[in-house]
């Protein structure tokens, strides 16, 4: 049990997808302008990224590497977080707010997600076991969300505050994602 408390706090605290691994960037500074469309995006892009990881791990581990296909796993993995993107939109279109169906094509852009496709590949490249990988996606899963969610808010903040001139914009985003990151940094003494 404790090992796979381990594994959940590192995921989504010590080795976070976004702070300390830079996977998912981009989404991570285009769509936090407000804390709803962040914890949409977040929460889909967790989704597929569990998804997905599991889908593909069980893929790599059956078929890819029994027939010695191994250098097809970027292609496979795109294809399939892709597909999981689209299922999960069709499941999820109907019974969601018309700010999340407005975002449109950033929604589609899930599934070639830097941080779904690396956390993919992360998982198959070790030799961690199906419930160490359930918990490791998991964990970047909740990781991720957090993340997006929290520098949402502080993103939210920082619009209503008086910042001087030569820092607005991306300047001051990227000063607050480096002092978050350092922030996070802070866990590392737990696990």
């Amino acid at each position: 049990m404790a090992e796979f408390l381990t594994i959940l706090v590192g995921a989504a605290l010590v080795n976070n997808l976004v702070l300390v691994q830079f996977l998912g960037v981009s989404s991570f500074f285009s769509n936090t302008d407000k804390v709803q469309n962040a914890a949409n995006l977040g929460l889909l892009s967790a989704g597929v990224m569990l998804a997905s990881s599991l889908l593909n791990f069980a893929i790599f581990r059956l078929i890819l590497m029994p027939l010695g296909l191994q250098f097809l796993q970027l292609i496979v993995f795109l294809l399939i977080s892709g597909c999981l993107t689209w299922v999960l939109l069709v499941l999820i279109k109907n019974r969601t707010s018309a700010d999340f169906r407005r975002q449109g094509l950033s929604m589609f852009m899930v599934g070639g997600n830097s941080a779904v496709i690396g956390i993919s590949l992360l998982i198959n490249n070790g030799t961690m076991s199906f419930l160490q990988c359930l918990t490791y996606g998991i964990g970047s899963a909740c990781g991720f969300v957090l993340v997006m969610v929290l520098f949402a808010a502080l993103h939210e903040r920082l619009e209503t505050t008086d910042v001087p001139l030569p820092f607005r914009g991306l300047t001051i985003d990227l000063i607050s994602a480096s002092l978050v990151a350092m922030a996070f940094l802070g866990f590392a003494g737990i696990v």
